[in-house]
């Protein structure tokens, strides 16, 4: 029969950083700070969003856009098509909604919300407008409005998803949720920052930043779990870390499961990059029946910044009585 001290040895349960599929546990695992999950500043390419018109002149705007009446300016905007707000929003977020604006911005237009600043570097305000879902997904886009001799003109759009909307050194910081694919609609395990210059007609990316949603760590651990639970055993092992699967080949580490039936963690999140947790391992033994066996301890996880996601990296688990 193969226990669950193989299981663990198998570095799953109870993964040490030890070089093998037979690292064990125990006093002589692997200790050590984890790795910090510093965000990663990326440069990026000039690519800029649709141009939505032309150009403005060099002549000085006559108003700034900071007396505006921003209500007429967007429904007198030809480029702008408002429609009725869908039923079930509150009154709160207005009767202006745009149902599919330029760039793919929608949503009820945040006007307590307008931030001004020079985007572009011609010594004007422009108007950034936040446009909101009305529900969970918070701010889901932004227009950018210039100010010209007769009056404010549509320069850019940028949609995106959950945003922190700010500027800084005269640029647009858009900070948006980040998903791997498998977190529920709540629960992103990433953000991405991303900073703006208005060039033109068009946001141009300048930087990127990508980081850890605080707390995410405990949510991707008790998924790589689940899916042990669930039998997806292919799945689960790409929440390992690249060293952790060099450590531990696929074969010799799902071989550790031959006995497994359940797999049932309950986890509490510790401080960053380590979650603690409690399992019960249900296994078979020879004659069939079916035993439990109670282990606790830590996982030390990596932030994978191409992934977006945390990683499992190493265990520091034992059994208890």
């Amino acid at each position: 029969m193969q226990t669950l001290v193989i299981i663990l040895a198998a570095a799953v349960l109870g993964a040490c950083g030890g070089s093998g599929p037979s690292a064990t546990m125990g006093p002589g695992a692997a200790s050590g700070t984890p790795a910090e999950a510093s965000p990663v500043i990326l440069s990026l390419p000039p690519t800029a969003t649709p141009t939505l018109a032309a150009t403005p002149t060099a002549t000085p705007p006559t108003t700034s856009l900071r007396d505006v009446d921003w209500r007429a300016v967007l429904t007198g905007d030809p480029a702008l098509e408002f429609g009725a707000a869908p039923s079930g929003f509150p009154a709160e977020l207005g009767d202006l909604y745009l149902p599919d604006g330029p760039g793919g911005v929608y949503g009820f237009p945040a006007l307590d919300e307008i931030l001004y600043g020079d985007l572009d570097g011609d010594g004007q305000e422009d108007a950034v407008i936040p446009f909101h879902s009305g529900g969970t997904a918070g701010a889901i886009g932004v227009l950018v409005y210039r100010a010209t001799p007769d009056g404010p003109r549509l320069a850019a759009a940028q949609p995106s998803y959950k945003m922190d909307i700010r500027l800084d050194g005269g640029e647009l910081v858009l900070r948006t949720a980040a998903y791997a694919g498998w977190e529920p609609n709540c629960c992103p395990s990433a953000w991405v920052e991303t900073r703006y210059r208005l060039e033109g007609d068009a946001l141009v990316p300048t930087a990127e930043q990508v980081g850890p949603v605080q707390g995410s760590e405990l949510l991707t651990v008790e998924h790589f779990y689940g899916l042990l639970d669930a039998g997806d055993y292919e799945a689960a092992y790409a929440f390992l870390s690249p060293n952790f699967q060099a450590a531990n080949p696929y074969d010799a580490w799902v071989s550790g499961y031959a006995n497994t039936e359940r797999v049932i963690a309950y986890v509490a999140q510790s401080e960053s990059g380590r979650v603690t947790v409690n399992l019960e391992a249900h296994e078979r033994d020879p004659a069939g029946d079916t035993r439990v066996r109670y282990f606790s301890g830590t996982w030390y996880l990596i932030f994978d910044t191409d992934r977006r996601q945390w990683l499992l990296d190493r265990a520091e688990i034992r059994e208890v009585a």
